[in-house]
């Protein structure tokens, strides 16, 4: 019998993971192959559970539970295939710490073929259910990461990423925390980009002020954006956040990274790094623009951080955005 095993830290509580990976039936979410998931079964989770999964090259699979153990881990039996008879595979997730976990993928097999099959295992068939264990892997790391569902087919995403550090701020690298970190909903009353913003949901982090912040953006083609937090550390002073809502279905992931550091006692910076995924056909059509788009806000955000923390003003450019929305309500009043 072969056995293949593979594992990758994921940065998500194995609450979360297990919530994904324990959600029998909608395995298609994370899992690059699967199509789509029928539930078989009365029950839909737990020992005896059964699903279809439908793959994308047009065939399907059932799986049925023989192990499973509540927040950690399952094994199922799947249905004899081509090239295999017997075949059972699990998934575990395993705490690392409050924010991290790992997941560990295995794959049981018998190969068909006699002698040949043993032989066409020993060759081809251990290095692809590597390379499949892997795609599933990060289909997850991807999901967990943006809620949303991978990619089709386990096609790559187009990744661009951006890493910029603001000009030195003459405040104390904790008065610039508290602008970021504590005041990570009032990003609102300072930026140009965003026209209102609010704090929501109960904090998932120590330290946090909530779980996200909901955004009326002041971006063409845009209105409004939620941002939840996936990391907050007060002591290390960092954070990062992923668009929940409200950008286009061919963004799959849009990821901030912040870290503030100390210069001297009254003098800080701000380090940024940014990651866009795309859809495959997407971002090779409108990623480079997305990119510089995208670079060209975090300078403009940069810059307006820089003046708020010194000096208490926003921009000239806020000031005129806030004259167009008092405008309205003034009229009306």
């Amino acid at each position: 019998m072969g056995i293949t095993t593979r594992s990758k830290i994921v940065r998500a509580p194995a609450s979360r993971v297990w919530s994904v990976i324990g959600d029998y039936n909608n395995v298609q979410v994370f899992h690059p192959f699967v199509e789509s998931a029928d539930q078989m079964t009365e029950a839909d989770r737990g020992v005896g559970a059964a699903r279809q999964c439908n793959l994308y090259n047009g065939s399907s699979l059932m799986e049925r539970v023989v192990e499973w153990n509540e927040g950690t881990s399952f094994v199922v039996a799947a249905s004899p295939q081509r090239f295999f008879g017997e075949v059972r595979g699990g998934m575990r997730v395993e705490p690392i710490d409050a924010e991290s976990s790992r997941v560990t993928l295995h794959t049981e097999y018998t190969p068909a073929g006699g002698f040949l099959g043993t032989i066409a295992d020993v060759l081809v068939m251990r290095a692809g259910i590597g390379y499949a264990l892997r795609r599933v892997l990060e289909g997850l790391r991807s999901h967990l990461e943006t809620g949303a569902p991978v990619a089709r087919r386990g096609r790559p995403a187009k990744e661009y990423t951006i890493h910029l550090t603001s000009e030195p701020i003459a405040v104390p690298a904790a008065d610039l925390w508290d602008l970021l970190g504590p005041g990570f909903g009032e990003v609102g009353a300072w930026t140009t980009s965003v026209d209102r913003s609010h704090g929501a949901g109960e904090p998932q982090f120590e330290g946090a002020p909530f779980e996200e912040r909901v955004c009326q953006v002041n971006i063409s083609g845009y209105e409004r954006m939620t941002e939840r937090l996936t990391h907050y550390d007060e002591s290390k002073r960092e954070l990062a956040y992923v668009v929940g809502e409200g950008l286009p279905s061919f963004v799959l992931l849009a990821q901030n990274h912040w870290t503030i550091k100390a210069l001297d006692a009254n003098t800080s910076v701000a380090e940024m790094r940014c990651t866009l995924r795309l859809t495959p056909m997407m971002g090779m059509l409108v990623g480079a623009l997305m990119k510089r788009k995208a670079r060209s806000s975090v300078l403009e955000f940069l810059t307006e951080m820089k003046q708020y923390a010194e000096t208490g003003e926003v921009s000239e450019a806020k000031k005129k955005r806030l004259s167009v929305l008092v405008a309205p309500a003034a009229a009306a009043a």
